[in-house]
């Protein structure tokens, strides 16, 4: 199976829309289906994305993007 790379730029926007729209679904995983299936990629892309957001915006706990670099 080929992976698609993405670049950061719709990296963003797709986590920016699933963060402002999700209240336009009945849940988080809803948003973030939506979302992945109008971009045209995985909703575990998505989710992993946000997620990954949360830890390096301190949302959540865990290894930052940064860290991880290192």
């Amino acid at each position: 199976m080929q992976r698609k790379r993405y670049d950061s730029e719709t990296k963003e926007k797709a986590i920016r829309l699933v963060l402002d729209h999700q209240e336009d679904y009945s849940s988080r995983w809803g948003a973030i289906q939506g979302v992945a299936k109008r971009l045209g990629m995985t909703p575990e892309t998505l989710r992993s994305w946000i997620n990954q957001h949360e830890i390096d915006h301190k949302i959540a706990p865990g290894l930052t993007s940064e860290t991880k670099e290192r």
